[in-house]
């Protein structure tokens, strides 16, 4: 019998056992027989009979080294399986010494597995051998990097495992990487609110493009291969939520409350054939506010920006720009002054919460005999205003404007010589004494305008890198 590595270790029946592996690897199994049976297993000559796992084939080891036989030496052969068995119905002991072809390079063990997913897309596993102590190909950060080609399609890394085996018996490099071709696995839909859609997608092992802010994403492992899952929000067209920076993503009507403010007018009432005296009374006429339903449109926006832009409130919902932003900011109020009976001078303003000025005056009867040497002036601040001059008693005039911001409805005179003629307001004058009597500011008349009526703008959601959107919602009608 011929030596194996060591002297006194003789191999039964001269020759190894040979297996051809995949991609010209082979295995050789040597079976020997050790010298002293009775004494060669103790535990002091253990290194006579155990060698390095990794060394090679023709390095001896031991106390006594073979001299290797250069024609019978294969190479890259290196120890990875060694064992001493007895045998008893031979008494006899046999140390066992397998050896694979393996370098510092990783091969092929075996052809690579291909398969598809549902989808069409190809993956492959790959199993590469080498010395145990090879470095790993692959580590994390090659995950979705790192490429094959095969058949003309390129694969990306999708997982991979370390098989080596340091601790075991069996001593060999194993590592099983497992590629799969980019594409999508699966997508769907979820209809949220306001006409938001959320949209999740799952990749394998490379992320594709995605429409939207990406709100969520999620990478996990199926049966060894990366995937990647990510949510986006679009509107029902599929652009994104904020296409363009800002995307009208709903619409839809509704009846909302609207109160059309109270109106306020100078009215002029004529009493005839009174004791020989035609009376003239002028009074303030309240129509009270009403709040009713109006057909209103409802536009749901979502956008980048954080503000409100002054375009906002003359929005245009699809059927024309809103005139302005429904949001008086004065009401109405009224101021008359005079001198009554007993020369008793007054002078009262009173604020109408909810109302505005009707300055229609064209049914005020005036009244513009002689001229004489009444006159009215009025300051206040720094304001200073003639009303009138060089009037006579009797006298009735009347003035008015609509301009939105200086809207009023005025009334002023001189009463009779009597002092019976004239009341203004519940108050009867005293002869020849001017007065006036107004109503001023508050909105301009609303129906038959177009306006925004509520603009709310309101963060909505952030996305994985800490970007927030808003949402705005914009309500428009014609009142």
């Amino acid at each position: 019998m011929a030596e194996h590595r060591a002297d006194g270790i003789q191999v039964f029946g001269v020759v190894p056992e040979i297996t051809q592996l995949f991609n010209s690897r082979y295995r050789l199994t040597f079976r020997c027989e050790l010298g002293d049976n009775e004494e060669a297993w103790y535990y002091d000559n253990k290194e006579n009979i155990f060698a390095e796992f990794g060394t090679l084939m023709d390095a001896g080891y031991g106390h006594t080294p073979a001299t290797p036989d250069p024609e019978s030496t294969w190479p890259n052969q290196r120890l990875i399986s060694h064992e001493l068995q007895y045998i008893p119905q031979k008494d006899v002991q046999v140390l066992t010494f397998i050896y694979e072809t393996l370098t510092s390079t990783w091969t092929k063990e075996q052809e690579d597995v291909r398969s598809s997913t549902v989808n069409g897309l190809r993956t492959l596993t790959r199993t590469q051998v080498a010395k145990i102590d090879t470095a790993a190909p692959y580590d994390e950060d090659d995950v979705g990097v790192a490429t094959i080609t095969d058949n003309g399609k390129t694969l990306y890394l999708a997982g991979f495992e370390d098989q080596s085996k340091a601790d075991d018996q069996v001593q060999i490099g194993r590592f099983v990487t497992r590629w799969a071709e980019a594409g999508t696995l699966q997508t769907s839909k979820r209809n949220l609110s306001e006409g938001v859609v959320q949209v999740s997608t799952t990749f394998l092992a490379v992320e594709g493009s995605t429409v939207g802010p990406i709100i969520s994403r999620s990478t996990q492992s199926v049966s060894g291969l990366k995937t990647i899952t990510v949510t986006t929000l679009q509107d029902k067209n599929g652009n994104s939520i904020v296409d363009g920076g800002e995307n009208l993503v709903n619409q839809y009507e509704r009846k909302v409350d609207f109160t059309y403010p109270g109106v306020v007018t100078i009215r002029q009432d004529v009493l005839s054939s009174v004791a020989g005296i035609d009376p003239i009374l002028f009074n303030y006429d309240l129509n009270p506010p009403v709040q009713g339903k109006v057909e209103a449109k409802v536009s749901v926006i979502f956008q980048t920006a954080s503000e409100i832009v002054a375009s906002d409130e003359t929005y245009n919902d699809g059927s024309g720009p809103a005139d302005s932003f429904w949001n008086p900011t004065e009401w109405a109020r009224t101021y008359v002054s005079g001198i009554g009976w007993n020369y008793t001078a007054f002078s009262q303003t009173q604020g109408l919460r909810g109302y505005r000025v009707n300055p229609d005056v064209s049914q005020i009867i005036t009244r513009d005999l002689v001229a004489g040497n009444v006159g009215l002036e009025s300051r206040s601040g720094s304001d200073y205003n003639v009303i009138f001059i060089n009037k006579s008693p009797s006298y009735i005039g009347k003035d008015s404007s609509s301009v939105d911001g200086s809207i009023f409805a005025r009334v002023q005179g001189v009463s009779d010589n009597n002092g019976v003629e004239f009341t203004v307001n519940s108050r009867r004058l005293y002869a020849s004494t001017p007065f006036v009597m107004e109503a001023s500011g508050g909105p301009v008349d609303p129906s038959g305008n177009k306006y925004v009526l509520d603009l709310d703008l309101r963060p909505a959601f952030e996305d994985v890198d800490g970007n927030t959107y808003y949402k705005k919602t914009i309500i428009t009608a014609t009142v």
